[in-house]
């Protein structure tokens, strides 16, 4: 398997510091209209990196899974001592996301839309005769 390359680590520099898989892509020098960020994030060495690098930053925090659901639970508890039922739905939504029950998926199609409004279309005005000359 052939080793990464600058623009490789430079992507997985772009990802982790959070910019989603397309823009790291792009600013790593991938092409735009490619789905480069898709498929470099399914390349096995890339993966590899990405998983030592998260374990590195976990390690250097000292915060890892265990204790963000220990922080949840504090704000849940925290949110039901002061009524406050916005942060506690905000925070159950962390709590699922956090343990694999909730994901989110963003369709792609809706980004970017747009609509035409072309006056006329509905009635469109009679349309006129031409008339050709020939000589």
């Amino acid at each position: 398997m052939k080793k990464l390359g600058p623009r490789h680590y430079l992507f997985i520099k772009e990802y982790l510091s959070g910019k989603n898989e397309t823009t790291a892509a792009k600013l790593a020098g991938f092409s735009a209209k490619s789905k480069a960020g898709t498929y470099l994030l399914k390349h096995p060495l890339i993966i590899a990196e990405l998983e030592k690098a998260t374990t590195e930053i976990r390690e250097l925090t000292k915060f890892g899974a265990q204790k963000a659901m220990v922080e949840l639970n504090e704000c849940i508890e925290f949110a039901e001592s002061t009524n406050n039922a916005t942060a506690r739905v905000k925070a159950v939504e962390l709590k699922m996301k956090l343990s694999g029950l909730l994901v989110e998926r963003i369709d792609q199609r809706q980004v970017g839309s747009f609509q035409i409004n072309i006056g006329g279309i509905e009635n469109p005005p009679p349309e006129k005769e031409v008339v050709v000359e020939t000589v």
